[in-house]
């Protein structure tokens, strides 16, 4: 009894030691608790304060442009299958450019609405090359656009999957296509646009660029640096299209890729031809350089309003072309066929007319 009685009470004292102890824990564990919470709530509310803050200065950038729903004549589609869908800023509309298949959108300025008419016989032959069917089959077809404007001939390539490189020197058209490129969830690769002068002078020659008069509303000079097509290290041994609108340079864009040109890595090309704008000597020259330097195997008149080729052009057509659209002041868009085991039955086209339209 008396060994029982000694040990009664060292078991109460443990026990009461035990519940003071477990008290004493959860009372301190009860306060980091209460203190984890103020903490965090304090946190939350900064993270709120600086997204808030973060997104008002992105609305005031125009970092992550607004989209805000707009109309075009009632909202209804233009003739020409331009119908305006939305503005994503206060100075840029998109387009829904969807004249022909495969559609995308096309971001302008606010005040110009592009100019799709133009671009039939673009659109025509661009069937007829299968450019769709043939960039779906290889995505790594290579189409270049040089002197890419809006970017209509470029971002239509994208469209149909191609691996797409844009040229442009002036640095509001190229904001502009950057804004057509997110606009369509075009990535980058393979859409790629570089904002520089295609020249054929030594690659990262720093120029002032000014778009001629009656070439564009912007005539103003840009400082950029110059680049040439045979300087760059294409993904691809062949390059299927060459698009060239550089307002009265086209023979210098053509000369920067010479390399190419002899290595016969370009399928086909297109370019304009405006007589009136830059050197007139040289674009006097431009059709004969492409016959006899870059070996044209056939050359075609394109009326862009029109989906018909006139052709094959030989010399005896090259002046009258050339008094014909200077005399004229339009734009003539040419397309060559440089493979070499292309035959004349390639092109649907209709002899060149001699005498006026």
């Amino acid at each position: 009894m008396s060994h029982i009685s000694k040990t009664n009470p060292t078991h109460s004292t443990l026990c009461l030691h035990y519940m003071v102890s477990v008290f004493r824990a959860a009372k301190q564990n009860w306060f980091i608790l209460v203190l984890a919470c103020v903490t965090s709530s304090l946190v939350f509310r900064h993270l709120i304060v600086v997204s808030d803050l973060q997104l008002s200065r992105t609305l005031l950038n125009g970092d992550e442009p607004e989209t805000v729903v707009g109309t075009d004549t009632g909202g209804e589609k233009t003739e020409d299958g331009g119908g305006m869908v939305e503005d994503t800023k206060s100075s840029e509309t998109v387009f829904d450019i969807d004249n022909r298949e495969p559609a995308f959108k096309l971001v302008t300025k606010t005040d110009e609405k592009p100019s799709i008419e133009g671009n039939r016989a673009y659109g025509k032959i661009l069937d007829e090359l299968h450019l769709q069917e043939t960039c779906q089959q290889d995505p790594s077809t290579v189409v270049i656009d040089v002197g890419a404007g809006l970017g209509t001939f470029g971002l239509y390539a994208a469209a149909c999957g191609c691996t797409v490189y844009m040229f442009e020197a002036q640095p509001d058209l190229v904001k502009l296509i950057h804004s057509s490129i997110r606009q369509n969830s075009f990535t980058s690769p393979p859409v790629n646009v570089t904002q520089r002068a295609v020249m054929d002078l030594a690659s990262h020659t720093t120029i002032d660029f000014t778009p001629p008069e009656g070439a564009g509303s912007n005539t103003e000079s840009v400082s950029v640096e110059t680049i040439r097509l045979d300087d760059i290290s294409w993904p691809s041994q062949s390059i299927y299209v060459l698009k060239i609108d550089a307002a009265g340079t086209e023979l210098n864009v053509l000369r920067s890729a010479k390399s190419l040109f002899a290595q016969k890595r370009i399928r086909h090309l297109f370019f304009e031809y405006t007589p009136w704008l830059g050197n007139q000597e040289s674009q006097k020259n431009l059709l004969s350089y492409v016959r006899r330097d870059l070996k044209a195997r056939f050359m075609y008149n394109l009326y862009r309003t029109e989906e018909i080729f006139y052709g094959p052009l030989v010399p005896m057509h090259f002046p009258t072309l050339h008094d014909r659209v200077s005399q004229s002041r339009t734009e003539a868009s040419i397309y060559v066929l440089l493979d070499g085991r292309a035959t004349k039955s390639s092109i649907n086209s209709r002899p060149f007319p001699m005498n006026n339209r």
